[in-house]
């Protein structure tokens, strides 16, 4: 009487305690897998929040400029603008903090004309853990009269 006791113990048996930590091991190991990836797409949302940022910036220096708008036309930050250029300082700094942001962005103006309205295009490509990534930013700028070119 006293051996079926100790069978009938109520415990867990070696396979039982084998196969629930397989189970365990396998909901970690995706659990584990999720923080990885959403890790992953918190970096790059800063990233985006960042460059988005960058991009804005430029765009409010340029409405606040006592300059025409012009003299942003065709400006990337993998060159250097002319000497002469009024507002040389304002694109080297933002390609300074485009830089500093990531070394290989790449960030471009763009100034479209017709006869009332200038349409400012401002573009940033970086990458962006493992994929590129880009922002771009347009405004309209109009006039109540024909804008000469």
């Amino acid at each position: 009487m006293k051996r079926s006791l100790l069978l009938s113990s109520g415990g867990f048996s070696l396979i039982e305690v084998l196969i629930a930590s397989a189970i365990l091991g396998f909901a970690l190991l995706s659990l584990s897998q999720l923080f990885l990836q959403s890790s992953l797409e918190i970096y790059r949302a800063k990233n985006r929040s960042r460059a988005t940022h960058l991009v804005d910036e430029m765009m409010e220096i340029m409405a606040a400029s006592p300059y025409p708008i012009e003299n942003y036309q065709g400006f990337s930050t993998n060159s250097s603008p002319a000497n002469t250029n009024p507002v040389k300082e304002d694109l080297l700094r933002w390609k300074r903090d485009v830089k500093a942001f990531q070394d290989t962005a790449l960030g471009t103006i763009s100034v479209v004309q017709d006869n009332y309205r200038k349409t400012v295009i401002i573009d940033l490509d970086y990458p962006n853990f493992g994929k590129r990534d880009q922002v771009e930013i347009k405004r309209i700028f109009s006039s109540p009269f024909p804008i000469s070119p």
